[in-house]
């Protein structure tokens, strides 16, 4: 019964990343605002009775899910901005002035 109530790791890791994505993009300054959490987080790190062989791995995972939600967040962005590309016409066919193509 106990297993049911657990996740993996990776999954718990994955809904970490997305709701911190979810906070960055509502973020009035997202980067600014993910930097202050990292440096929250590290902060949190260094205050823990933690020996150095211990706090190294959790430091490398605190930086790498900070690039894993930049990433993905400005992915989001960019895909949100940029429209679809046009596709050039088929060969055999003219565009007429309007654009739409024609057989030539």
């Amino acid at each position: 019964m106990g297993g049911q109530d657990r996740q993996a790791p990776t999954d718990r890791r994955r809904q970490l990343i997305n709701r911190l994505v979810q906070q960055y993009q509502s973020a009035a300054e997202p980067d600014r605002w993910l930097e202050a959490m990292t440096l929250k987080a590290l902060r949190a790190l260094d205050r823990a009775n933690l020996s150095p062989a211990e706090k190294s791995p959790a430091r490398r995972e605190i930086h790498s899910i900070h690039r894993e939600v930049a990433s993905m967040a400005r992915a989001m962005q960019l895909t949100r901005r940029s429209p679809p590309a046009a596709l050039p016409p088929a060969p055999g066919l003219a565009t007429n002035e309007n654009g739409t193509a024609s057989a030539a």
